[in-house]
């Protein structure tokens, strides 16, 4: 007889050396004239394992030091120019880019990055560079998304 054993996520986590986190968030409304600056907050939360993730913020906080992988991927409307950056404590990791064409074609930029995340640390995605920018939202077509995983833990470094 086969036997399957079921476990709840506090007893996963709980194991040294095995901590889960992931999360997957994206837009549900276009957003019309951003600013540069101006945070892109992805409201509509589809897997948040760990919870580091605030839709009310649309920021990602490093739950346990690690090494992450997180991405981003944007439409823009047609004729319409958007660049955006992934934002860790401040600092600049990854860009996207994207422009419509001007004859009916929307069009989307992404970017992945892998990075060490210490725990308590924020990721977040604003828009730099242009003004005025439109990015695609739908409650049912996840167009614009920002989403990570925890590759693996590692220990805090101390600098000091």
């Amino acid at each position: 007889m086969l036997q399957i054993k079921c476990l709840f996520l506090t007893e996963i986590t709980s194991q040294p050396g095995s901590a889960q986190v992931a999360f997957s968030a994206y837009l549900s409304a276009a957003i019309h004239n951003l600013q540069i600056g101006q945070l892109i907050s992805f409201d509509r939360v589809a897997l948040n394992i760990g919870n580091g993730f605030d839709a009310t913020t649309g920021t990602f906080t490093c739950p346990v030091a690690g090494i992450y992988f997180v991405t981003v991927s944007l439409m823009s409307y047609l004729n319409n120019e958007l660049k955006a950056e992934l934002v860790q404590d401040g600092n600049n990791i990854a860009g996207v880019y994207t422009a419509g064409g001007s004859s009916s074609i929307d069009n989307q930029g992404s970017n992945s990055v892998v990075t060490r995340c210490e725990a308590g640390q924020k990721l977040l995605v604003r828009a730099f560079d242009i003004s005025g920018s439109k990015i695609w939202g739908h409650p049912d077509y996840r167009w614009s998304t920002f989403s990570g995983f925890l590759l693996y833990p590692v220990e805090t470094e101390f600098v000091g």
